[in-house]
């Protein structure tokens, strides 16, 4: 039977007041309605009998009766706000019409005690008599009779509780009575909140005509659903706030709701007893608002993760309304999120903001793209999108707004970290000297799908990977999508070692974004290294997921676990990677430097000093990735070459994929370009600028004419970057990978002294060179200042050997001369080939030479030119070989003034 046939809807709506100090607060800023369930309050209250319908007064009428209000009065999905009983009818009406049902907030929702499936076995049977007497005979009305008076009122209102240890026959008619006082509104238990104003709002609907009546029928109505039942299959988000002093449904069976997957929170309001709305309104109202926001600022997502139930009697539905323009702008966008499960957790977080700041941020064009929200005490509120800041609003940020918003949040740890429970979104902390938090960093967290697709043909195979990049590429977004992809699509155990709970999200329960994968918390962040052991001791994971790998003992760990055989994915701070052998904390995870001297051979076989830096063991990752952006990486795929390429002076080699979409599931073109070699193969004595491979393979990274295209050697893009940041340089440089194509040559000296192809093609192209002596940044500021100012086409500035040799260099030089004739070339009659020199510092050692009455001969090599010392005497007359050059107009400060060492027989 329709409930429009039962009672007739009034054009205006009346309530009992219930909801006396919510309404006028939230109404400012949504429709709101307050209405009283069939047989309650002011509405109808039909008697059964005369129609017939037995049980007529149960959940299943109350759900209808309010999903038909929304459809014909409020005309779209709503929010219900339920108190006690009410709980359990809003429930049934998002089972019953999940449409209809935008969320859920429950205050104290009824446990239900009096259900016959809670009774124990033994006591059933009465209670069953008990209901029959009440229904069917003269006694329950007079047993109304003798309740339904202020004093009765008074005295149930003013108690401090019962047992729930046991619900025997003769409790079951005590416990009726506050079953059918709840479901009329019951608005505090507290003495105190007890006036007569609140005595006469719960009598004055129970003296209405058959108010008896329903009385009795809701006492004998002890079947129907339960929380526990509805809750599992409830598909709308639900917030569960609970009175700490509730007497009649304690807290401590209420917390048990919250363990259900549509619970977001379970809120405990302290010092409040059964009816938060009325006993503490200016804590409820903030909670309901806050969770409307966040759920309501996209309207078209349907499935939601949630949280909690509350009791109440009387149901108020709480609608928004949304222009087609904002819904338009909502919809949802593949390469964002799926089903739209982003745009509901980014309401979440903006529900930590003021309503005036939450509306602000909602209506910015890039609000989809949103990076952090900063809130500084005594500030303006900034939104920070891809375009740049965004003012809030034009009144600073006050304690109470602070305040607001980390109640909302998780617990801050030491790291001053928190979370949204369910989400990926960061909350970060300022604190003054006291502690007090004065300032927060609320960052956007994105499970985007699809992120790792360019690097599956890494992970795929059971490798290590390595990431690195500075903060804001996505890393962590990355590292995510890959324990996604490696545990749901590879069947693979993976477990996640999440310090600062950024990859799975705060709370128990991790975000769904890890897909199978399990996730370890980390109690302290210096902790992190003791907790990567116990994951591979206790738990047998296949693959280990790490984030911010950044002191040695983290490092050392990660090495200790990829030497039992298990795969590891991993983050770290840096631009290259460089930066991270530079670092002497974490060159662990590249196999470490040492220094090593080598013997003469080695040395001349290699073209080198005698002391150069190796790695000293093999790498902890067999790959590494530099995340450029999020639609460019630079991947290597063989880790250890690029290390050792970096320590010898040469280009390491890497392959450059890019792809025109950003991080999507759908990558329809992505461009693979190799650096330095062929991407399935690693040569490290190949010379990366050799002019055969510059013809196609080295692509420069910009195509402005105007801007002075710079080849770097030796020295990090990031620091001339951080260089020109500083200095506020009004000109453009851009950097090139190809030699041939540039306009300058900016390179650190111990670098290029070591590679004399890279200063013949520099000269054999008219290329000004300019040499940094060291990577610091006065050293820096200079460079850039001269190739800014273009100082080659007024100063013609260029590379000069002089400026490239040392004083140590020269006589690093004469004395492997000396050694060679005194060991060898004399004693036995050898020849000897010395190391590859710059001409100024040949001729030096030619001077040598002469001295000990030898001849030399220059001889041309790939390295540059060397001498070869003749076992043979010098006669009178003999020239040298391509002649003497001078250096600052004199050689005699490197004559050697003692006589050769001769043979005796000589």
């Amino acid at each position: 039977m329709e409930l429009a046939r039962l009672f007739d809807p009034l054009p205006v709506f009346r309530n009992n007041d219930h909801w006396r100090k919510n309404l006028p607060v939230l109404g400012e800023s949504h429709r709101v309605y307050a209405i009283d369930l069939i047989g309650y309050g002011f509405s109808d209250k039909p008697n059964p009998r005369e129609l017939q319908v037995k049980n007529f007064y149960t959940f299943e009428t109350w759900a209808a009766q309010l999903n038909d209000f929304c459809a014909e009065i409020v005309g779209h999905e709503a929010f219900f706000v339920c108190n006690s009983i009410g709980g359990l009818v809003g429930l049934q009406a998002a089972v019953m019409n999940a449409p209809m049902c935008r969320g859920i907030v429950l205050l104290n929702i009824s446990l239900r005690l009096l259900h016959v499936r809670k009774q124990p076995w033994y006591g059933r049977p009465f209670v069953k008599a008990f209901q029959s007497l009440l229904r069917n005979t003269a006694v329950g009305e007079l047993f109304f009779r003798a309740v339904a008076t202020p004093e009765s009122v008074r005295n149930i209102l003013c108690q401090d509780g019962y047992d729930y240890a046991s619900l025997v026959f003769l409790r079951g008619c005590s416990n009726g009575l506050r079953a059918y006082l709840r479901s009329l509104v019951l608005l505090s238990n507290l003495q105190r909140s007890v006036t007569d104003e609140l005595v006469n709002l719960i009598l004055d609907p129970g003296l209405d005509p058959g108010a008896a009546i329903v009385f009795l029928e809701f006492i004998c109505y002890s079947d129907g659903p339960l929380p526990e039942e509805l809750l599992p299959v409830v598909k709308c988000p639900v917030l569960v706030c609970w009175g700490e002093k509730d007497p009649w449904e304690p807290i401590e069976l209420g917390k048990a709701y919250s363990e259900f997957d549509c619970v977001e929170d379970f809120v405990v309001i302290p010092n409040v007893g059964h009816c938060p709305q009325d006993e503490a309104p200016h804590l409820v109202n903030p909670l309901v608002a806050a969770f409307v926001a966040r759920n309501a600022a996209v309207l078209f997502c349907i499935t939601v993760s949630a949280a909690g139930n509350l009791h109440a009697s009387s149901v108020f539905a709480f609608s928004r309304s949304i222009s087609a323009s904002l819904r338009r702008r909502f919809s949802p966008r593949s390469a964002e999120s799926d089903s739209g499960d982003f745009d509901v957790e980014l309401g979440r977080l903006l529900g930590l903001l003021p309503e005036e700041m939450r509306r602000k941020a909602i209506e910015h064009p890039e609000f989809l793209d949103l990076i952090e929200v900063v809130m500084d005490l005594g500030r303006k509120p900034l939104a920070r999108f891809p375009s740049g800041d965004f003012v809030l609003s034009d009144c600073a940020i006050t304690g109470e707004d602070i305040r607001c918003a980390t109640s909302q949040a998780g617990d801050f740890g030491v790291d001053n970290r928190a979370g949204i429970s369910r989400t990926l979104h960061r909350i970060s902390a300022i604190r003054n000297r006291k502690g007090q938090i004065i300032g927060l960093t609320c960052r956007v967290g994105r499970a985007v799908s699809g992120s790792a697709n360019l690097l599956r043909d890494l992970v795929t195979n059971g490798t290590s990977l390595l990431l690195i990049g500075p903060p804001g590429v996505g890393k962590t977004t990355i590292i995510r999508d890959i324990a996604r992809m490696l545990s749901n699509e590879y069947g693979k155990r993976v477990m996640i070692v999440d310090t600062s709970n950024e990859i799975g999200g705060d709370g128990d329960i991790p975000h769904s974004g890890i897909g199978n994968a399990r996730r370890m918390q980390v109690p302290q962040t210096d902790l992190q290294h003791k907790v990567l052991i116990e994951a591979v001791e206790n738990h047998m994971p296949q693959v280990i997921v790490i984030d911010e790998i950044g002191t040695k003992l983290e490092a050392a760990a990660a090495s200790t676990i990829a030497q039992r055989g298990i795969q590891l994915v991993a983050t770290a701070h840096g631009v290259t990677f460089e930066n991270l052998v530079m670092n002497p904390a974490l060159e662990m995870l590249v196999g470490g430097v040492q220094s090593v001297t080598l013997g003469d051979e080695e040395a001349s076989r290699r073209g080198v000093q005698k002391t150069v830096l190796e790695r000293k063991g093999p790498s902890t990752f067999t790959s590494g990735v530099e995340i450029i952006s999020k639609s460019e990486l630079r991947v290597h795929r063989y880790l250890e070459d690029t290390v050792d390429a970096i320590l010898s002076g040469r280009r390491p080699k890497f392959e450059l994929r890019r792809t025109k979409n950003g991080f999507s599931e759908d990558f329809p073109e992505v461009n693979l370009e190799v650096e330095g070699g062929n991407a399935s193969e690693s040569n490290a004595g190949t010379n990366c600028f050799n002019d055969a491979d510059s013809n196609g393979i080295f692509a420069s990274t910009s195509k402005n004419e105007d801007a002075v295209r710079v080849f770097l050697y030796g020295i990090p893009e990031t620091s001339v970057l951080q260089g020109m940041k500083q200095l506020s340089t009004g000109g453009r440089i851009e950097f090139t990978y190809n030699i041939s194509e540039a306009d300058v040559l900016v390179a650190l000296h111990t670098k290029l002294k070591k590679n004399p192809h890279l200063q013949t093609a520099a000269k054999s192209r008219d290329i000004p060179t300019y040499i940094a002596k060291s990577t610091s940044f006065s050293q820096i500021a200079k460079a850039i200042e001269a190739v800014m100012n273009k100082q080659w086409e007024d100063d013609g500035f260029e590379f000069h050997e002089s400026e490239a040799t040392s004083e140590l260099d020269k006589i690093d030089a004469l004395e492997e001369a000396r050694i060679s004739m005194e060991q060898r070339v004399i004693p036995k009659g050898e020849s000897v080939d010395l190391l590859p020199r710059p001409s100024n510092v040949v001729s030096l050692q030619e001077d040598l030479v002469r001295k000990y009455n030898l001849r030399s001969e220059r001889v041309a090599s790939d390295l540059g030119e060397r001498l070869r010392i003749l076992p043979r005497r010098r006669e009178e007359g003999d020239e040298v070989n391509g002649g003497r050059e001078m250096v600052n107009g004199s050689a005699a400060a490197f004559v050697v003034d003692r006589l050769p060492l001769l043979p005796e027989n000589e």
